[in-house]
């Protein structure tokens, strides 16, 4: 997630969300869970931020608009869910 957020602030447009693509704003939401996720202090909090993260991952992969390794996707979202 830490590489996902890193290379999401450093392409990221310094603009508001109402000024970001469709895409942009997918990623920005990403970027948000995946922050969430980052700076969690315990396990439970860790975890429903990373699966909001992975859900969202989910749709990017049945949309099409995410391409990549949806297995691993698919296993780390029922790791969080269980």
């Amino acid at each position: 997630m830490q590489s996902f957020v890193d290379a999401f602030n450093t392409r990221a447009p310094q603009a508001n969300g109402t000024d970001l693509s469709p895409e942009q704003q997918a990623d920005a939401e990403l970027a948000r869970y995946a922050n969430a996720a980052l700076a969690a202090q315990t396990d439970a909090a860790f975890l429903d931020s990373a699966e909001s993260y992975y859900a969202l991952m989910g749709e990017g992969f049945q949309s099409g608009s995410i391409v990549g390794d949806r297995e691993t996707n698919d296993a780390d979202l029922a790791y969080c869910r269980a």
